[in-house]
């Protein structure tokens, strides 16, 4: 205490922002720094340029004691730090550049080139010094080093350009007094000690870490490591090494270190035990002795890891602290330079951000943030409109929202300008979604939610090693089945996700690890961009793969792509992927090989390693489904009529069911193929259909562990066939060959799940394939009711008119399977959209 009173008298005195703790500073490719060192280097640096008091000096470059020199030098000169991410393309640095109009920009050699450009399409006079051409002198004298701020530290000390998660960065100026608000308030809670040792790995150009490791170093007098590498072993070895006592991360970083660690604690089943034990006894003091190897691979020393920047996800947060690590969740923004609030070391609670920094006020309007005191802004550099907005009679507007609980804990919930307004009036926050559907399984590596036509739609980002240790190879089905649908169930229903997409690369993000929300709607319209590669493989089974794919997705495809994501390969193309490699190279792909090479360079290169033999022949679905199989097809008769008596005296009472066309049903075997409503669709159907005709048909259904259980319980002993297309989809199609093949009739939802929405979903190509290959005519049904009454969710239906209308057979002819497949569709959902006008649904 008696340290921190004579620390505060210091700077208030506005003189000792750096001053000699005759101690390493800072250390660096293992080259100790002392402060009287530091102090000498930015002394010289300050003899490199002359400006005037309130100038801007920029600083642009990778994380390096040169960066710290010059930083301080524009202070030692009165002058404005202007740190920018060493990043920016020329356009951004343009723009940044016009508006700070800086008068000395410092940077690498590696930025240089990306200066001057910039410098000469902003058209500035700008000198620019670059750190490998100044010649460092061995030795520098000095007699007296001051920083001149005045005695009310109100001087403006930095113009922070922020990381821009609306895609509008602004310049951030902040007072020397805005800095040392933080930092005293963290000093006053013991969070900041001079015996500390952190490890540097974030970028100086952002606040957060510019005022842990730059300017927080330098005025309470700790040790930081400056890591050169960002590579996991390099960490590792600089926390041992140098005995790191404080760790200060994002969330980005620490999801790395938990995927890394958690694949190795599942990989083994002693491993799960103890996770599965320590979770439950939830105390840090045993996690970490039971898991002392991990600490000991972080150096044994670290007592606090730091996070902020960004909201931590809370499943990541709970896995670290059941291992032992003391995370530590903050909690600010570049406005307050930076902190809010801040979790004190001896009272951590999980899920907050703390409790309000000295000195600092916050409270809750309409649900935002709010903020008060010495660590808020002055305002947006040459911006009024937007410090007007975000600066209210002394208050700092944040722009998030968040709660205090009865302990005085912050929690933050979103971005209120990321709230999506439905249709209906409903509010979502995207975020609160995003970490519902995160907790349901480890296949989603990243998520984001989007509004798409008044309702939610949602971005996947895989987890691909997940999919390939768990031999999924059809990742948009299963994300669709075993995530979101998994989640929608207990959704409200304006909180469902109706769109998904799945995305093979990460989301774009702040340095920070922020999620840049508005380039999210981007990604709908984002067309796969196809492009010629210089290297493209020679090697013969690559060619032939290649010329496949061509014939068989209609465009040319590249090495690079997904053979799901990018080339759009369904279950069935899978199928025919698995038996043209089979018949061609005498090589059967499992499903944990399809998972594994999913790209088209990839699978080539397993066809080439593990080929037997290579051939040429065309791909025959004939072959496939003729295969002898043992499967009977089931013989529920009896119950059928039963069934089916009972559900018409139900069912025709309830509903208005109005049916047309029936009479043009052939008498020889056919495929009934029927858009899919609800679950209302297969028990009305099974109402309407003559008794004859029913009891020679046989309907396909798909295999989910959560079916409805009246269906379940139907489908026993009757003419139902239950198939798994996710893992024995070989098997599926012969199942419903089967059918054909003893002369029976087939019905089929080609869309294969119900509507989520009351729109029709694309067909699949089953009831295509079994068409051509058997000769059988499609018979399309379209039904238009059942939605209103039972719409995807809804327990119990409502009163109201369905209509059922069949159309006259389809025969095959010729016709390839994509376009028999459209050209059913195409005719369901003319009917459909020709029903809209009239008064079919609920009753008023």
């Amino acid at each position: 205490m008696r340290d921190h009173i004579l620390k505060r008298k210091l700077l208030q005195e506005g003189s000792m922002f750096l001053q000699d703790h005759n101690k390493t500073a800072f250390i660096y490719d293992d080259v100790h720094i002392s402060y009287r060192v530091l102090m000498s280097r930015v002394v010289f640096y300050d003899s490199l340029y002359k400006i005037r008091k309130g100038d801007r000096v920029a600083v642009l470059s990778e994380n390096r004691p040169e960066w710290i020199y010059a930083f301080y030098s524009a202070w030692k000169k009165g002058g404005i730090t202007v740190p920018l991410d060493f990043a920016l393309s020329v356009e951004s640095l343009t723009e940044i550049l016009k508006d700070c109009s800086p008068k000395v920009i410092f940077c690498s050699d590696k930025e240089e080139e990306t200066v001057k450009k910039a410098v000469k399409k902003a058209r500035l006079a700008v000198k620019i010094l670059v750190f490998e051409r100044m010649a460092m002198p061995t030795h520098i004298e000095f007699d007296d080093f001051t920083i001149p701020v005045s005695g009310s530290m109100e001087d403006l000390a930095l113009i922070m350009y922020t990381s821009g998660t609306t895609g509008n960065p602004k310049g951030v100026m902040l007072t020397y007094n805005n800095l040392m608000a933080s930092i005293e308030s963290l000093v006053a809670m013991n969070m900041l000690r001079k015996n500390d040792i952190l490890i540097g790995l974030l970028p100086f150009y952002h606040i957060l870490p510019l005022q842990g490791l730059v300017v927080g170093t330098c005025v309470v007098g700790y040790t930081v490591v400056l890591v050169k590498s960002l590579a996991a072993e390099d960490i590792l070895k600089a926390l041992q090494k140098y005995r790191v006592t404080m760790f200060l991360g994002v969330p980005r970083l620490y999801e790395l270190f938990h995927r890394g660690i958690m694949t190795k604690v599942n990989a083994s089943p002693v491993g799960r035990v103890l996770f599965a034990l320590a979770s439950r006894i939830d105390s840090l003091s045993f996690s970490r002795a039971l898991f002392k190897k991990v600490h000991d691979s972080f150096g044994g020393n670290v007592h606090a890891y730091l996070t902020g920047g960004a909201k931590m996800e809370p499943r990541i947060m709970d896995d670290l602290w059941h291992l032992g690590f003391k995370m530590v969740e903050g909690y600010g923004s570049t406005e307050t330079a930076p902190l809010i609030a801040f979790n004190p070391f001896e009272k951590v609670k999980r899920g907050s951000v703390g409790i309000p920094m000295a000195g600092t006020s916050v409270k809750i309007v309409d649900d935002e943030i709010v903020v008060k005191g010495r660590n808020v802004m002055k305002g947006y550099y040459n911006n009024r409109r937007d410090t007007d907005r975000a600066l209210r009679d002394g208050w700092y507007y944040t722009g998030d929202t968040g709660h205090i609980d009865d302990e005085g804990y912050l929690t933050v919930t979103g971005r209120k300008d990321d709230i999506i307004v439905l249709a209906n009036g409903e509010n979502i926050n995207p975020e609160e979604v995003e970490l519902s559907i995160m907790k349901l399984s480890p296949l989603v590596q990243d998520i984001g939610v989007t509004e798409l036509n008044g309702q939610l739609a949602a971005f996947v980002y895989p987890n691909f090693d997940m999919f390939r240790k768990e031999n999924i190879i059809n990742i948009f089905e299963t994300i669709k089945v075993k995530v979101i649908e998994n989640y929608n169930r207990t959704a409200a229903n304006y909180r469902r996700i109706l769109h998904v997409k799945i995305v093979k690369d990460e989301f774009p993000k702040t340095r920070l690890g922020k999620l840049k929300r508005y380039m999210l709607k981007e990604l709908l319209h984002d067309k796969h961009v196809r492009r010629d590669y210089d290297d493209e493989p020679v090697f013969r089974e690559y060619a032939i793969l290649k010329k496949f794919l061509r014939e068989m997705k209609g465009f040319v495809p590249v090495k690079t792509d997904h053979l799901e994501i990018d080339l759009g390969l369904d279950s069935l193309d899978k199928v025919e992927l698995q038996t043209f490699v089979e018949r061609n190279f005498g090589l059967f792909l499992s499903d944990e090989e399809m998972a594994s090479h999913a790209t088209v360079l990839s699978m080539a290169e397993l066809i080439r390693d593990g080929k037997v033999r290579v051939s040429n022949e065309e791909f025959n679905w004939g072959k496939i489904l003729l295969q002898e199989n043992t499967f009977r097809l089931p013989e529920g008769h009896l119950r059928l009529r039963g069934l089916r008596s009972f559900a018409r005296l139900l069912l025709h009472w309830f509903f208005e069911i109005r049916v047309r066309g029936l009479e043009s049903i052939p008498g020889n075997p056919f495929i009934l193929v029927a858009n899919h409503q609800s679950y209302l669709d297969v028990l009305i159907l099974l109402t309407i259909l003559p008794v004859e005709l029913l009891e020679n048909t046989y309907f396909l259904m798909k295999d989910n562990p959560r079916r409805s259980k009246i269906l379940g319980f139907l489908s026993r002993g009757r003419n139902i066939i239950i198939v798994n297309i996710d893992r024995d989809l070989r098997g599926s199609l012969q199942k419903a060959a089967r059918v054909l093949e003893k002369g029976k009739n087939l019905v089929i939802f080609p869309e294969g799940i119900r509507t989520r929405t009351g729109a029709m979903q694309p067909f699949k190509k089953l009831f295509s394939i079994l068409s051509r290959e058997f000769n059988a005519p499609v018979v399309p049904l379209a039904i238009k009711g059942a939605y209103a009454l039972m719409p995807y969710g809804k327990v119990l239906p409502s009163r109201g008119c369905i209509e059922f209308i069949f159309s006259e057979e389809i025969y095959p002819g010729k016709m390839s399977y994509d376009k028999l497949t459209r050209k059913v569709e195409s005719h369901i959902g003319a009917i459909v959209e020709a029903l809209e006008g009239e008064k079919i649904g609920a009753k008023k």
